[in-house]
């Protein structure tokens, strides 16, 4: 907050000596001070500083393997923004292996798990490396190469670089497991790339449970896949299915059928804004934050469950929305604030168990 006002030396008169040139905190919050610097375009300082980090660096103190993770992510993401070498940073990332957390989101799509490369190859895509990063194309041994062309993708969608994601998803679906890959065809779509494309990479889409499961795993990412399916679906134009699931769902208010309701008229919007369609949806956007407003637990649905599921996917779909919102109607994004504000009356908002409570300001 202090970097956004322009407070920089108060910044830095906190976690740094310039004196003894020495951090006076510990390195996650060094490393927090050093990504904030360059997404505030403190270039020179955060360089001068991120060299005082390395020359102090005695490698990962922590036994805590949470503390670990997270400091090793943090400097692959300095190093992406920072270092000027490659090599050596690649060499020493993938020293680590690292592992998904019990609750953490299974990732379905990836052809493998590396949080510190993909937080490197975000960084070099979002400050411009393009260098950098096109090298990485050509790298085959340190990690595997169809996982770091994945990782690209990711980033290119992620800082909207349409041009780049389009290139990426053709190479990448010239591979054999392309096929069947759900996020892979989102990303198509969102690049622009022809319907017959996209429907190629997506295969078969299987219809969603109108019925909610007992259990659901907070690591379950099914909510996850049916709104890249629900965007396809949309992007491909094909209106029949769209009116069939949408009869399948009915107009049950419990939380899980309200998740469907909601996802599918939100990536109704988000599939034919990538379509480029000129027509207006932003009603449709509307009734899909309405859905959720008014979603009441239902007979037999496990609370917790149920809302930490549906509030892991929240920030893809509404995020997604909002954009495509800013994009095509820029004329009303008071009013889609006002409609967004209207969630804090929802039971997805107001309601707290305190048990590994995942917060998200909508």
């Amino acid at each position: 907050a202090l970097l956004a006002q322009g407070r920089e030396q108060d910044v830095i008169s906190f976690a740094y000596s310039a004196e003894a040139e020495h951090w006076l905190v510990e390195s996650h919050t060094s490393l927090a001070v050093l990504s904030r610097l360059g997404e505030e375009k403190r270039w020179e300082l955060g360089r001068r500083l991120f060299k005082v980090f390395t020359d102090e660096f005695r490698g990962i103190q922590s036994d805590n393997v949470e503390e670990e993770r997270l400091e090793v992510v943090g400097i692959a993401r300095c190093l992406g923004m920072y270092s000027e070498r490659q090599a050596r940073p690649l060499r020493w990332l993938s020293g680590f292996t690292l592992v998904p957390r019990i609750l953490e989101q299974k990732d379905l799509y990836a052809p493998g798990y590396a949080p510190h490369l993909a937080a490197y190859i975000d960084a070099l895509v979002q400050f411009g490396h393009t260098e950098k990063w096109k090298r990485l194309k050509r790298l085959k041994i340190l990690f595997p190469n169809n996982l770091v062309r994945y990782l690209m993708i990711r980033a290119f969608a992620h800082h909207n670089i349409l041009q780049e994601l389009r290139v990426a998803v053709a190479e990448y679906a010239k591979q054999k497991d392309a096929f069947g890959n759900i996020e892979l065809a989102f990303y198509a779509a969102k690049a622009g790339m022809p319907t017959a494309v996209v429907s190629s990479i997506a295969g078969p889409i299987e219809a969603p449970k109108t019925l909610c499961p007992y259990h659901i795993s907070q690591n379950d990412p099914i909510l996850r896949h049916y709104a890249y399916s629900f965007i396809v679906m949309a992007y491909e134009d094909n209106e029949d299915s769209y009116t069939r699931v949408s009869e399948s769902f009915g107009k049950a208010q419990t939380l899980w059928n309200s998740a469907l309701r909601h996802l599918l008229k939100a990536c109704y919007c988000i599939g034919r804004s990538f379509r480029s369609v000129e027509n207006d949806w932003f009603e449709i956007a509307q009734e899909s934050i309405s859905v959720l407003v008014e979603a009441q637990q239902g007979e037999g649905e496990r609370i917790i469950e149920s809302i930490e599921l549906i509030r892991q996917v929240l920030p893809l779909s509404i995020g997604l929305l909002t954009e495509q919102v800013i994009k095509c109607f820029p004329e009303v994004i008071a009013g889609w604030v006002e409609c967004l504000h209207s969630l804090r009356d929802s039971m997805l908002w107001t309601t707290h168990f305190g048990i590994m409570e995942s917060i998200q300001n909508y």
